[in-house]
């Protein structure tokens, strides 16, 4: 949700230092967002600045169960309910479009092997990623590499421009 209302210009550090634990979010702008759930957290931090950790916690809290279902509902996602042992019921969320997943991947591979420029969106995911830790995870595509993590930590740094 922050990343979401940072793209659309919506908040921003409370000054002009950068992104950290310690800075403070306000509000910006005005007029209706296109979503209503990202209306009530602006709403919340127009009515309340607080800290990135504070809102981190406040707002994603809530966040699994309304976003997982929008996925399952756009066919991002699928919901399989199994039972293990014929007893215990069990519910896993595979991909349900692999096609965007694979895409999704090739992009984040052209940026971190080859250096070519994201959008801001694909940047925002990459940072998300690296920082989160499961960079590794993703492999085979994009490949885990040291060129390919050091990458990634540019831009979780907010290094978010053209490689040189």
């Amino acid at each position: 949700m922050l990343v979401e209302l940072a793209l659309l210009g919506r908040i921003e550090p409370e000054d002009s230092r950068a992104w950290f634990k310690g800075t403070k979010v306000v509000a910006t702008g005005s007029g209706p967002l296109p979503d209503p759930l990202l209306q009530s957290h602006y709403d919340a931090i127009a009515a309340h600045p607080r800290q990135v950790q504070s809102l981190l916690v406040t707002i994603g809290s809530g966040l699994w169960e309304p976003l997982t279902e929008r996925l399952v509902e756009r066919g991002l996602l699928r919901r399989e309910r199994k039972r293990v042992l014929g007893l215990f019921p069990t519910t896993s969320l595979p991909a349900g479009d692999i096609d965007h997943e694979s895409a999704l991947r090739e992009r984040m591979h052209a940026v971190l092997e080859h250096g070519e420029s994201p959008d801001a969106r694909l940047a925002a995911i990459i940072a998300l990623i690296s920082a989160s830790g499961t960079l590794p995870s993703l492999d085979p595509v994009p490949k885990w590499s040291g060129k390919a993590a050091t990458r990634a930590k540019e831009f979780e740094q907010g290094n978010w421009g053209p490689r040189r």
